[in-house]
């Protein structure tokens, strides 16, 4: 059980490239399943968070893997959406949201760093 949260991020990271090859596909079933895919991806996201606070589970790799994995489906969600509807969705605002997006997650992961770092530093002074 103390894997499952990194497993389930993984599956995340794994079916999102999935998620965009049947997107791009032409027939319709094919980017309904890509639709599918992307919902059963967004589900793993709930069980993993879900599965980590229910049984205490914090690991420095699922510190980096599920934000990862989320700002990579999130992103690949937000890359699909011009292609849907340009008008009412313009690249330099999807290229907008990914930046902030990857550079807040960034800055969580160096303070999360910086945190663990510190706090070794002082135990060690004590």
């Amino acid at each position: 059980m103390e894997r499952l949260p990194n497993i389930l991020s993984t599956i995340r990271i794994l079916l999102t490239p999935i998620f965009l090859v049947l997107f791009f596909e032409p027939e319709l079933w094919i980017k309904l399943i890509a639709l599918g895919v992307y919902i059963i991806a967004a589900i793993t996201d709930f069980f993993d968070g879900y599965y980590a606070r229910k049984y205490n589970i914090e690991t420095s790799m699922g510190a980096f893997l599920d934000p990862f994995a989320d700002k990579l489906l999130t992103l690949s969600g937000f890359a699909v959406l011009p292609f849907i509807a340009a008008d009412q969705f313009p690249w330099w605002a999807i290229i907008a949201i990914a930046i902030r997006d990857i550079s807040i997650t960034l800055f969580r992961l160096w303070a999360r760093q910086k945190k663990n770092r510190d706090t070794n530093q002082f135990l060690s002074q004590t």
